[in-house]
């Protein structure tokens, strides 16, 4: 029986992306692979406007903390490259830890087979809150590997989707996620470039929904 991303995962649409995804060609924001993480180091970075930016330039994302999403219970998307060369896309858990996201699959998943046979990917995460009027778009891409199934590194995971453990549901936990299932497998992509975009002023233009506050004339905090 496959394990979770195989059972629950659903390949949703075909993207109209670029198949290429070479390394040079995945944004303006470059990372080192090698650097272990990116909440301290990018904070500064990410909650300014570009240089040369108006505030209110449209033509110009605006940069935020990446944590502000990786840190929530969100769906990813994943974009792979199937055996024809088109893209295919598929929603699925996921948590950051080590500089790299991870992303749960299955021995005999299609996206662990498409990053086998052709590591380039794509990570597009969105946190939307019609209400609130906050829209965060983050992207990730790069070249990732498949790793042997980490049962402390899932059960951590499943702690940010599902609460603590004591809560979570017998029946899905020993028939869906199966933890130690062998034909478990990690996805791990440690981004070579991250694109984020806060267009969260449809609802409170031109001042931005997000970050919530202002010190010193700069809205600088969740």
């Amino acid at each position: 029986m496959a394990s979770l991303a195989g059972r629950v995962s659903v390949w949703v649409s075909e993207v109209e992306r670029d198949g290429s995804l070479r390394p040079d060609q995945m944004g303006a924001n470059l990372l080192p692979t090698a650097r272990p993480t990116i909440h301290a180091a990018l904070k500064s970075e990410y909650m300014t406007p570009a240089p040369g930016a108006s505030e209110y330039d449209l033509a110009t994302p605006r940069k935020f903390d990446p944590d502000d999403v990786l840190s929530r219970p969100l769906m990813a998307n994943l974009a792979t490259i199937g055996a024809d060369g088109a893209p295919r896309n598929a929603p699925v858990w996921f948590i950051w830890e080590d500089g790299a996201i991870w992303l749960l699959g299955s021995s005999d998943g299609s996206a662990v087979k498409h990053i086998e046979r052709d590591p380039r990917c794509a990570v597009e995460i969105v946190h939307f809150d019609n209400n609130a009027g906050i829209l965060l778009h983050l992207g990730l891409r790069g070249l990732a590997t498949i790793e042997a199934m980490s049962p402390d590194r899932f059960k951590r995971l499943l702690h940010k989707y599902l609460g603590p453990e004591a809560s979570w549901n017998e029946w899905f936990i020993d028939n869906v996620a199966q933890i130690e299932h062998p034909d478990g497998r990690m996805i791990r992509l440690a981004p070579v470039s991250i694109f984020t975009n806060n267009v969260s002023f449809f609802r409170t233009g031109p001042d931005l929904a997000w970050p919530p506050y202002v010190d010193n004339g700069f809205r600088t905090g969740r």
